[in-house]
């Protein structure tokens, strides 16, 4: 999938989102664009472990950030509900 790497960055700059992501100061479960404006917050109603939202945040922050560098490659495994 290293291929489609472009694409998502180039799908975030479409919707004025500026990469790298980094986490919010104020609230880390949320994540911020290079401008520091909003573009994701997880579990916005403290429904998971403050542990949770911490590795859900910092994941999606590196697959998101991963995709501005197309030599960089990821693949995603499919994802099942633990539950």
């Amino acid at each position: 999938m290293a291929d489609r790497a472009p694409d998502i960055a180039l799908a975030f700059s479409a919707h004025d989102v500026k990469l790298p992501l980094r986490r919010c100061a104020e609230c880390s479960a949320t994540l911020v664009d290079a401008d520091g404006r909003d573009v994701l917050t997880i579990d916005v109603n403290a429904a998971r472990p403050d542990s949770d939202v911490e590795a859900i945040v910092l994941l999606i922050m590196k697959i998101i950030n991963s995709s501005d560098d197309p030599s960089v490659g990821f693949a995603l495994a499919s994802a099942e509900s633990t539950n």
